[in-house]
């Protein structure tokens, strides 16, 4: 039901728009289903309630993931946070550390969309992810990986370092091709450690299998994130049930993995007004890595620590005026609902 919104015809999209008309007046009862009862660009939900004057969503049943957990229908999932130290930016005017990715992000000297498309940033995480789901393969050979991609160009990229570095055969699925559905079927049949995803595949998707999963989209909202990560927590008949994410250490990202445990996170309580609408207890511990990460958004070079590879970001007109050296990796992993 969550697709549908308004509460009213001046605030619904066509979907609401049509159960206002047809089924809100006309029905004595109705039964809204959804797994995540709010919406991103915060209007209300149709056939939905909420408190006055909080705005907080009114539901008359609950089913939770720590229930789904309890009964074994779902996985208790591990998400895993990569970031970056030792971050350090030069230009004609300064020279600064940065002691986080997100740190870099606040003073807007890169995008996140120019991590995701980094070789390097991407070698790191996919091995992280490929080694993850080999040792899962180990016990059940048909565990399977999902990826989740920006674009269909970022998806090859995605794919050439599966297939060609780290030798793990891949299939690509993408909402523009017209065989994507029997894609996804034979992939769900089959036997393939990874499929990679364009705009597929982050809901209503079944596919037990997938045990492991790197969130590497740019649509960074805490819906997507809890439809992407409920393709790993399926339960099967197999020995192993875990089920890992892996994404950046973004500011968004991190604060819904913290949130993991909460059914209805505090930022989705409440109707915000249409103007003023935005894009988008867990046990915890630290390792580190020793691969590093490049990235730059702006005008500029860059080089690697302990590589001898530079690039240089900016349009062909632009004159470079600035560099990074970024450090070491280090992973975060949240483990989420230990006391069950």
């Amino acid at each position: 039901i969550h697709h549908c919104s308004g509460e009213t015809l001046s605030d619904a999209n066509a979907w609401g728009e049509q159960i206002i008309l047809k089924v809100q007046k006309a029905s004595k009862y109705t039964l809204a289903l959804t797994g995540t009862p709010w919406r991103s660009d915060s209007l209300p939900i149709s056939l939905s309630s909420y408190s006055n004057p909080e705005g907080k969503i009114i539901c008359d049943y609950q089913y939770t993931l720590k229930q789904a957990i309890t009964d074994r229908v779902c996985r208790k999932p591990k998400l895993v946070l990569v970031d970056n130290e030792q971050l350090q930016y030069v230009s004609p005017e300064e020279s600064k550390y940065y002691s986080s990715i997100q740190a870099l992000f606040k003073e807007q000297k890169i995008s996140y969309s120019s991590i995701l498309q980094d070789t390097d940033a991407l070698v790191h995480i996919l091995k992280l992810s490929a080694s993850k789901l080999l040792s899962i393969r180990a016990s059940n050979q048909d565990a399977g990986g999902l990826i989740v991609a920006s674009s269909v160009a970022h998806a090859r990229q995605i794919q050439t370092i599966l297939n060609e570095q780290l030798k793990q055969p891949s299939v690509m699925v993408s909402y523009h091709d017209p065989d994507a559905q029997k894609i996804i079927e034979q992939f769900k049949n089959g036997h393939s450690p990874w499929i990679i995803s364009i705009g597929m595949i982050s809901e209503g998707t079944d596919i037990p299998r997938l045990q492991v999963c790197c969130h590497l989209s740019n649509v960074r909202t805490e819906l997507y994130f809890r439809q992407v990560l409920g393709r790993i927590l399926r339960i099967t008949d197999s020995n192993n049930q875990e089920a890992w994410l892996y994404t950046l250490a973004e500011e968004n990202l991190v604060k819904f993995a913290e949130e993991i445990e909460q059914d209805i996170p505090d930022s989705c309580l409440y109707i915000k007004q249409p103007e003023d609408k935005e894009e988008e207890d867990a046990h915890s511990l630290e390792t580190s890595s020793s691969h590093t990460v490049r990235t730059f958004s702006k005008l500029g070079n860059f080089k690697w620590n302990n590589s001898d590879t530079s690039a240089q970001v900016g349009n062909e007109n632009s004159v470079p005026y600035g560099s990074f050296t970024l450090g070491r990796f280090r992973e975060r992993v949240i483990e989420a609902f230990v006391g069950i």
